[in-house]
């Protein structure tokens, strides 16, 4: 794939961050929609209610890759952005508008996940073991938590 469609791809790999209370959820499509994902962080302090749509820029990308098993992150949304802030750095990211395409996306979700049963809670051990355990070759792959996995 040439460069400057891989950057294109990543600039188009927004991230939303939404709270109503508990917990803080970051949600993120893949620029071909083929991927949804969701993070559920439950003990994370404050939280209000809320969406904010932001891009992850180069630096923030950068202040990502270098935290550390035991380092710290702490991440703050606010009504006109997100902070981001390791040991080594921080970036702010400001607000952008969430495109039409993500909001029929997330209606979609919502309709596909109605009725889900969860199957998993992971705690911070937990959750680094399972990812460490993705393959990281590219291809088809499926992610699922066994009783035998040694998980919740």
């Amino acid at each position: 794939m040439p460069p400057s469609m891989v950057n294109r791809l990543i600039v188009e790999s927004d991230s939303v961050f939404t709270a109503d209370r508990t917990p803080l959820r970051a949600e993120a499509f893949s620029p071909c929609f083929g991927v949804y994902a969701r993070l559920d962080l439950l003990d994370v302090g404050s939280l209000g209610e809320g969406c904010a749509n932001v891009d992850l820029s180069e630096a923030t990308r950068t202040v990502l890759a270098g935290v550390v098993a035991r380092g710290p992150l702490h991440l703050t949304v606010r009504g006109d952005g997100i902070r981001l802030r390791t040991v080594d750095g921080q970036n702010d990211e400001s607000l952008v508008p969430l495109p039409d395409r993500w909001v029929a996306g997330f209606a979609e979700v919502a309709a596909v996940t109605t009725g889900s049963v969860e199957k998993a809670e992971l705690d911070k051990l937990e959750t680094r073991a399972f990812l460490r355990r993705l393959p990281a070759a590219v291809g088809k792959s499926w992610a699922v938590v066994s009783p035998d996995a040694g998980f919740g």
